[in-house]
């Protein structure tokens, strides 16, 4: 029968193997810091390329480097719910455009993203706007069935119903288009391994 192992017992196990690193793992993940931490200076538009810090390194320091850019590019590309959330995504896809040398599959790919956040930009707008006229609409009638001849004061959007629908709409829609968003992430991910 198999033991339980308790939580110290898994901890004291990582503990150990983090400690077994040996001088390679140990470069390898630096790189993959100062990867991440340039493309963060990439995203405060701090530097507009990856060119002359990858030149300065050696090929074998290239492939963490390069992994840890990456890493950071692609946390940055999310479904946009503001139009700061859309520059993000849209300096994210430039990075990785700029740091695949603009190689023409990644470009596709990327093309294809850009497709993505613009269209769910586009639903989710469109979505809310009907969301409320919807709730505008309900709110008038029941005003109206109340009081005839009472005009609405209260914001439709500012209604419980709206708040709960607006949510589940919302949690639908990020599901789907976040499914497709991971898809090509992940396709990028290989692309530039």
């Amino acid at each position: 029968m198999a033991e339980i192992k308790s939580t110290m017992e898994r901890v004291m196990e990582r503990v150990a193997q983090m400690g077994a690193a040996t001088p390679l793992e140990l470069d390898y993940e630096t790189q993959e810091k100062e990867g991440m931490r340039l493309a963060a200076c990439f995203m405060r538009d701090e530097i507009t390329s990856f060119d002359s810090t990858l030149d300065a390194l050696s090929l074998k320091k290239q492939t963490p480097f390069k992994k840890g850019i990456a890493t950071t590019l692609l946390r940055n590309l999310s479904l946009p719910r503001n139009m700061e959330h859309l520059r993000t995504a849209e300096k994210a896809t430039s990075g990785l455009m700029v740091l695949s040398g603009a190689d023409a599959q990644i470009s596709a790919v990327l093309a294809e993203v850009r497709q993505i956040l613009s269209r769910y930009q586009q639903h989710r707008d469109q979505l809310r706007k009907q969301l409320e006229e919807a709730m505008r609409q309900q709110l008038q009638q029941a005003m109206e069935a109340r009081a005839p001849g009472t005009t609405m004061t209260l914001a439709p959007t500012m209604h419980p119903q709206f708040q709960e629908e607006w949510q589940r709409i919302v949690t639908e829609l990020d599901s789907q288009y976040g499914r497709a968003l991971d898809h090509h992430k992940e396709g990028i991910r290989a692309l530039l391994a």
